[in-house]
């Protein structure tokens, strides 16, 4: 039976659906099940984590990472203890006007692996996709799950970005990382 503790442990939001939609009264008395199809429920939803790059410059009233036509940056991550499959992985950038358009050769590597493991236990890199980066100014992402393919719950990780000669800056906000 699902009591009233056991709701304090959900997110306010599954909270009032349990208490109202699935008729939890006052003494925390449910039908057999509901509950923990609700937490089933709320536990399946997808969840998003931002990572702000460390900032170097100004984009707006944003703060960035500004990586030049040819400059190389690192960007540090973890993985939620609550992680079970990724959804996506994105680096987030905006580029100026030399940066702009299709063809962009931007090579990426990681590594990444949990406590207990060696820092490089996974290793990968993708050296031959050419990026479109879009319109100067607008946001773009990279899909970085090409070079996180067995990421897991609790992972330090790092990637880096090598541009080779894109022909301008590229101003990083951080990385998205969208889970179930």
């Amino acid at each position: 039976m699902a009591t009233d503790s056991s709701i304090s442990n959900l997110p306010p939001t599954a909270a009032i659906l349990a208490t109202q939609e699935v008729g939890l009264n006052n003494s925390g008395v449910t039908e057999k099940g509901t509950f923990a199809q609700i937490k089933t429920f709320v536990n399946a939803v997808s969840k998003s984590v931002f990572f702000a790059a460390d900032y170097s410059a100004n984009l707006f009233d944003y703060r960035v990472r500004a990586i030049g036509g040819a400059g190389t940056f690192r960007f540090s991550f973890h993985i939620p203890s609550d992680f079970q499959s990724l959804n996506s992985l994105q680096l987030i950038g905006a580029p100026t006007a030399g940066a702009a358009g299709a063809g962009k050769d931007i090579d990426l590597t990681s590594s990444y692996g949990a406590i207990g493991e060696n820092a490089a236990n996974h290793s990968e890199s993708d050296l031959g996709t050419l990026y479109n980066t879009g319109t100067t100014d607008v946001w773009f992402g990279i899909d970085l799950s090409v070079v996180f393919s067995t990421l897991s719950a609790s992972d330090f990780c790092g990637v880096m970005a090598d541009h080779n000669s894109i022909g301008g800056s590229i101003n990083y906000v951080g990385i998205v990382l969208n889970y179930d």
